[in-house]
């Protein structure tokens, strides 16, 4: 399992997966407020 370092470089996953994350976030909250039945701004 170790191995799998040297075909991808730390920094460049944690960033990848980092940023993935907080696009799938933005994405569900932008669905979620543009939903008039749930969102809990109103």
């Amino acid at each position: 399992m170790h191995q799998i370092w040297l075909i991808f470089p730390p920094r460049l996953t944690l960033f990848g997966l980092s940023g993935f994350l907080l696009a799938l976030a933005l994405i569900i909250h932008i669905m979620l407020l543009s939903s008039p039945q749930l969102t809990w701004l109103s």
